[in-house]
């Protein structure tokens, strides 16, 4: 079993707007093929709610948006899930590391990790059935 000296922290977003469509993102880089969620890791002296609401305004431009966690989750480091309700968008920031993001009625398949992500996907379906 591989031993941990440091816990890496991250987080995804799932949010959708007002026609139950789900944002997905491109990335900048071309090492990161796929399309992929908001999320990426929480820094020093940050909660995981407050990494979530940073992310998401850097990679999407949010700047209204509200949080509700959904799970934790462990792939190559732990992170939280959460739901996003995005009041309003903004531009995707200057320096962000997003190409471009949009709205789709069904999951992509497209994704950068296919065999995560529609997992992930599910466990939010899952918790907003039960909400």
């Amino acid at each position: 079993m591989e031993k941990y000296s440091n816990a890496i922290l991250s987080n995804m977003c799932m949010v959708y707007n007002d026609k139950d469509e789900i944002l997905v993102q491109m990335r900048e880089k071309k090492d990161w093929s796929g399309l992929t969620f908001p999320g990426g890791h929480v820094e020093n002296n940050e909660t995981p709610d407050q990494a979530a609401l940073r992310e998401l305004w850097e990679e999407t431009g949010a700047v209204k948006a509200e949080i509700s966690p959904v799970c934790l989750y462990a792939v190559h480091d732990y992170g939280m899930l959460y739901f996003a309700e995005v009041a309003e968008l903004a531009q995707i920031p200057m320096n962000s590391e997003i190409r471009e993001i949009g709205f789709f009625h069904d999951l992509p398949k497209e994704l950068t990790y296919p065999h995560i992500q529609p997992a992930l996907f599910e466990k939010v379906q899952n918790w907003l059935q039960n909400q």
